[in-house]
C-alpha cells in the first residue's frame, strides 16, 4: 500500500477535480476527508505487532464492491451527513489508488526481492522531496486526525465488531507513525532492533527509512509515480460512480469489483 504521504497527497490532487459542491464538503470536513484517504489501514495499527491485523487484511483482499454497497445504503439513509460522505469521498480515493499501485508493487517485490515496506517508504519519501519537504524532517501529525470525531463518522460503515477499534487504532496510528517518521537516528537504530527481535526483518525491511534514497527501489518508484500521476481521473470517475449509484440512477461500475491488493 502507498504510505500516508502518498495517500495524503493523492486527495490533495483529487480534491483539486472535485466539482465545488463536493470541494465544500472536504473542506468543511476536514478531519473525516483526511481519516478516509488513510482508507483500512487505519485498522492495522489496532494491535500493530500482531502478524495478521485480521479486519483491516480482509477488507483489503476482498471486492471493494461490499463496502462500497454498504457506505452507499448509509449515505441513503443519512443523506445530510456531510461528514460521512467527506470520510467516504477520501476512502474511495484511498482504494483507487491502492488498486492500482499494489499489482507494480508485488511485481517488483517477485522480480527484485524487495519488501512491499521498503517500496512503500521510498515512494513517500520520493513523493516529499518532489513536494520540496525533507523526509528527514517530515512529521505525519497534521495528516492524521486528533480526534473521536473522525472516527464516530466512519463507524457506520464497517462491522459491528470493528467500532470499538477505531479510536484506539487512530491512537496507535499517530503514536506508531511519529515514532517511524522520528529524525532521531539513535531511535531508528533501536526500531530496527525491535523488528528484527519481533520477527519482522523481513516484511518490516525498508520500514524505518535510511537519511538517503535507497537506489534498490529506484525502478519501482518510478513506474509508481506514472500510476500516480494518471489516477486522480479515475478517483473523480469513481466518486461520481458511487454517488450516482448512491442515488440509485447507475450500479457500481467494474473497478469496486476489484480489491485494494
Amino acid at each position: 500500500m502507498p504510505g500516508l504521504y502518498a495517500h495524503f497527497l493523492f486527495g490533495l490532487k483529487v480534491k483539486d477535480l472535485l466539482p465545488e459542491d463536493l470541494l465544500r464538503v472536504v473542506e468543511d470536513h476536514r478531519e473525516e476527508y483526511l481519516l478516509g484517504l488513510q482508507g483500512p489501514d487505519l485498522l492495522f495499527y489496532y494491535h500493530p505487532l500482531r502478524r495478521k491485523p485480521v479486519t483491516g487484511v480482509k477488507i483489503h483482499w476482498e471486492p471493494a464492491s461490499g463496502f462500497m454497497e454498504n457506505a452507499a445504503s448509509v449515505l441513503r439513509e443519512n443523506s445530510g451527513d456531510a461528514g460521512r460522505l467527506a470520510y467516504i469521498i477520501g476512502f474511495i480515493c484511498h482504494f483507487t489508488l491502492d488498486s492500482g499501485c499494489h499489482p507494480v508493487i508485488r511485481e517488483f517485490m517477485k522480480q527484485d526481492g524487495l519488501s512491499h515496506a521498503a517500496i512503500e517508504t521510498e515512494f513517500d519519501r520520493l513523493l516529499m522531496r518532489r513536494q520540496r519537504v525533507d523526509p528527514n524532517l517530515f512529521s505525519p501529525k497534521p495528516l492524521i486526525p486528533k480526534g473521536s470525531g473522525a472516527t464516530a463518522c466512519a463507524v457506520p460503515f464497517y462491522p459491528d465488531a470493528v467500532h470499538k477499534q477505531l479510536d484506539r487504532s487512530l491512537f496507535f496510528m499517530r503514536c506508531c507513525l511519529s515514532v517511524l517518521y522520528s529524525p532521531r537516528k539513535t531511535l531508528k537504530k533501536a526500531l530496527k532492533i525491535l523488528i528484527f527481535i519481533t520477527g519482522f526483518s523481513k516484511k518490516g525491511k525498508g520500514l524505518v527509512a535510511g537519511s538517503a534514497p535507497d537506489p534498490e527501489c529506484s525502478q519501482a518508484v518510478d513506474h509508481l509515480l506514472f500510476v500516480f500521476s494518471d489516477a486522480p481521473a479515475t478517483a473523480l470517475e469513481q466518486i461520481e460512480n458511487f454517488l450516482s449509484a448512491v442515488e440509485g440512477d447507475v450500479p457500481l461500475n467494474e473497478r469496486f469489483e476489484r480489491n485494494f491488493e
